[in-house]
Formats: structure tokens, C-alpha cells, sequence
């Protein structure tokens, strides 16, 4: 079977095509992307789980890879290490600063909502909703001015359409040139804001660091927040009109415990994960599902497969608001996981929280457009009307 994950088919229900690869192939290689494609749980886990056998780091295959594109992101244990603690105390640290002066993120989210607001046309959630709040979010918690909208949506755009760029050749170099661009943003934080919450916690203790590793660190924060979080509440969103009945037989308890929200947005994430896939480089020669890989093969973990696998979840292809336990690999393993999965699971509840509240009879307007994109599963567009 092809591996054709920017097909009008795969864009709409990557799921189905999953399923059918991790049954027949749950360890592809493809000549395409010169990599092989993995899609059970288990080896997708194996993956992320450990640096001993799969790498970040194109440096420890002995691959010229330039100092100054170094980041958190492709930085392995242990030179990561002090980093990620230093990033993970700064992000709580501005976590904690911005619910402190804005009232919480239910304030915020409330305020993000009225402006979306018009009575007398459709509102599109993607670009009027949830792109402005996850970019508003996460300059409030770096404690950063934030730049244009426009002009950040359209470099997140093509730092996206560049994770794909094995399938869209030409979209490498515009991506790298995102990535500098706000790169560039970044490093000019470092002095302007360097007293804020955020950046005072993370200079304080990444000491050891070149100037480069921590600005490149602070866009992988800022753009991870932005493009993954939106994904999210779009796909939430999404969900939230065509599975009215079920968050309506939900309704009472979801708004009555924050913790039955957070085991809803859990779950929202194994369904339809924002994040689709991780890659690594193996460190070794090594067996996976019976296949045989190289070391300095890149490997991709199909995070989207494995958090529908059958082995692990039981009806994985149903949404199920109750989910407990609910291991999915949406916020990856491993010393590489995801440093914000707080931020987005807390940002997540209260978004579902005031669309529940303040928009129970939301409808679409139009047809609702998926991005064509594989690495990120978002919307470029869910027009609807409110209240």
C-alpha cells in the first residue's frame, strides 16, 4: 500500500488508511521519503522512549549538522538535559505569572470568544479564535510582545508545510527561512524581555548554553504552542459540531469537574492528534516488528496510528469522553515528551469549558476545510455561526 498522506482521502481520515498499514505493514519502508514508517503503539513508544537507540541529533551519526540550528528540539541527553529543566521551570514560571494577572485562561478564553463574536456574519474559529488565543497565550507566558498575527501565521505556515517537505520538496528552504526569521524574533527577546517571568527563569539557569541554542529553544516553545495547541481546539471544535449528541450527554458533568474535562481533551487528543509524527535517526543496527533497520535510518513515528492501535485502546476508532487509563503518545515519551502538555491540556479544558457554556447551539456556516498538511492535523477554516 502507498504511503500518500497528502491525498484528498488521507488528508480527510488518515485513521482508516493507519489501520490498515499497521495490520498488513506496521513497519514500512519508504522509498519516497528514504525512511521507514512505523505504526504500532508499541514500536512508535520504543521510539520515543529512549536516546540510547534513536537520536535527535544528527551529530551523533557523525552528520555535519550547523551549531547555530541547534535547539532543545535536536539536542540529546545529556547535553539536553539541564535545558529541558531549565525550559520546563520558565514555562510554569510564565504559566503561573499570566493566570495570575489575567484571572486564568477561563478569563482569557472568555475575552478571546466576545471579540470572535459578529451577529450579523459567520466567524471562521481558525483564524478569528483559535490561532489569535494560542499566539496571545503564549506571549503572555514567555512574557514577549506579540508580533503581528498575519505575519506570524503566514512563517508558522511555512515552518508547517516544511515538516512535510519529503513529500513537498520545495517547501524546504521556505521553511528554513521561517525558522530564521523568528529565530531572529526570538534572539531579540532574549535582551528585551530578559526580565520578564519567563525568559529571567531560563536565562538564570541555562547558563552553559550558546546564545543561538536558547533563542532556537524559545521559537520551538513558541511555535510548538502555537501550531500543535491551535490544532487541538480546532480539532476540538470540529468535534464538538459533529459529535453535538455525545458532548451533550456529557454536558452537565464535563461543566461541573475540570477533571472530567481534562479526561475529555486526553482523549480528544488520541482521537485526532495534533501532532501526527516524531522522527529519529538509529544510534544502532536494530530490529523492529521483525524488520531489520540500519543505523543513521530515519524513522518516523506515526503518533496518529499508534494512538488508534487495538492492542492498546479498546474501540480505538470510537471517541470515548470516559477514557481511563489513556496512554496515547500525543505528547510524545521520553526525554524528548512535550514540555507544555499542561499548558495545552489546561488551555483545552477551558476552551471546551466556554463553548459549552456560551455556545451550546454553535452551527457551521460552510463546509469545514482541513488543512493539507501531514505532520500537524488541524483546519484551515471552520466557519460557523454564533451566538
Amino acid at each position: 500500500m502507498k504511503f500518500d498522506p497528502l491525498s484528498p482521502e488521507w488528508i480527510d481520515d488518515p485513521y482508516v488508511f493507519y489501520s490498515r498499514l499497521r495490520h498488513n505493514e506496521p513497519v514500512l519502508r519508504d522509498d519516497n521519503l528514504g525512511a521507514y514508517l512505523l505504526f504500532s503503539y508499541a514500536d512508535c513508544a520504543a521510539v520515543l522512549r529512549t536516546t540510547d537507540d534513536f537520536a535527535t541529533d544528527p551529530a551523533r551519526l557523525g552528520r555535519d549538522f550547523p551549531a547555530i540550528r541547534k535547539s532543545i528540539q535536536l539536542i540529546d541527553p545529556p547535553e539536553n538535559t539541564a535545558l529541558r529543566k531549565a525550559t520546563a521551570e520558565a514555562i510554569h514560571a510564565g504559566f503561573s505569572a499570566l493566570s495570575a494577572t489575567t484571572g486564568g485562561l477561563t478569563e482569557v478564553v472568555a475575552k478571546a470568544l466576545f471579540f470572535a463574536r459578529h451577529a450579523d456574519r459567520p466567524v471562521d474559529l481558525i483564524t478569528e479564535f483559535s490561532k489569535p488565543l494560542c499566539l496571545w497565550v503564549m506571549c503572555g507566558v514567555l512574557g514577549a510582545r506579540q508580533p503581528d498575527p498575519d505575519w506570524f501565521a503566514e512563517v508558522s505556515d511555512r515552518m508547517v508545510f516544511g515538516m512535510d517537505y519529503g513529500f513537498r520538496p520545495d517547501a524546504l528552504e521556505p521553511s528554513l527561512s521561517a525558522k530564521r526569521e523568528l529565530s531572529e524574533l526570538t534572539d531579540s527577546w532574549l535582551d528585551e524581555h530578559r526580565d520578564s517571568v519567563f525568559f529571567g527563569t531560563l536565562l538564570g539557569v541555562a547558563t552553559t548554553y550558546t546564545r543561538d541554542v536558547v533563542a532556537n529553544s524559545v521559537r520551538v516553545v513558541l511555535h510548538a504552542g502555537y501550531s500543535s495547541v491551535s490544532g487541538l481546539i480546532e480539532n476540538l471544535l470540529l468535534h464538538l459540531l459533529v459529535e453535538r449528541e455525545m458532548f451533550e450527554e456529557h454536558r452537565e458533568r464535563l461543566l461541573e469537574s475540570k477533571a472530567a474535562r481534562i479526561t475529555a481533551i486526553e482523549e480528544m487528543i488520541r482521537y485526532d492528534s495534533p501532532v501526527q509524527v516524531s522522527k529519529r535517526l538509529t544510534v544502532e543496527d536494530l530490529e523492529l516488528s521483525g524488520v531489520d533497520v540500519p543505523r543513521g535510518a530515519d524513522v518516523i513515528a506515526l503518533i496518529g496510528a499508534a494512538n488508534r492501535d487495538p492492542t492498546v485502546f479498546a474501540e480505538p476508532d470510537q471517541m470515548n469522553l470516559l477514557r481511563t487509563p489513556n496512554p496515547h503518545l500525543g505528547f510524545g515519551r521520553g526525554p524528548h515528551a512535550c514540555l507544555g502538555a499542561n499548558l495545552s491540556i489546561e488551555l483545552g479544558s477551558a476552551v471546551l469549558k466556554a463553548f459549552l457554556v456560551e455556545q451550546p447551539n454553535m452551527r457551521l456556516a460552510a463546509h469545514p476545510v482541513r488543512r493539507k498538511t501531514a505532520s500537524i492535523r488541524g483546519l484551515a477554516s471552520l466557519p460557523v455561526w454564533l451566538e
